[in-house]
């Protein structure tokens, strides 16, 4: 779910990537002072979803780290483990990164064992990539904690809101782009 927030974001403005970088800076509890809707930005979709994102994102991400997980190494786990065979250009779209990046994130995870790349049959020139059991043995418990993290994010929303909101995010990625889910 935070990917589709990311993904419309972005989609939205050709400047998302600039938004999250402004708010990375902000303080939880500085953003009470905008929830109060007397501001654009109270009102302004791209801010909302890129406050969201980059709030949700954080949190996540520091029990990452603080497990020597590295974000990027989980985004590629988390698309890998359930696509395998997945191609780079594919996957690119997915984890948000561009092919450059996730080439050496993907070089690195080979060599730690996470991630292993086939040349696939019908074109050599292309390469297909899984998850090791090394990968996913790190990735499995690291889904769970993300579901556990989306659910206590989403304790604000009835199951039928939630539902709504996905389904809302979904929309308005394949209207701008395409969808993730």
């Amino acid at each position: 779910m935070i990917w589709n927030i990311i993904y419309a974001s972005n989609m939205l403005t050709r400047g998302g990537s600039y938004a999250l970088k402004l708010l990375m800076n902000v303080a939880p509890e500085q953003i009470s002072h905008h929830l109060q809707g007397d501001k654009f930005v109270d009102n302004y979709l791209l801010y909302q979803l890129a406050l969201a994102s980059d709030l949700l994102s954080r949190q996540f991400h520091s029990y990452l780290k603080g497990n020597g997980i590295k974000a990027s190494t989980w985004r590629v786990l988390a698309c890998l483990i359930d696509q395998p065979g997945l191609m780079l250009t594919e996957l690119s779209r997915q984890v948000l990164f561009e092919q450059s990046r996730l080439t050496k994130t993907i070089d690195q995870m080979v060599v730690e064992g996470l991630v292993r790349k086939q040349i696939t049959p019908d074109d050599r020139r292309k390469t297909a990539l899984f998850v090791t059991v090394k990968g996913a043995e790190l990735v499995r418990p690291l889904i769970v904690k993300a579901k556990e993290h989306e659910e206590e994010s989403l304790k604000v929303l009835n199951a039928r809101e939630r539902k709504s909101f996905k389904n809302t995010l979904r929309k308005l990625s394949q209207r701008h782009g395409r969808s993730l889910l």
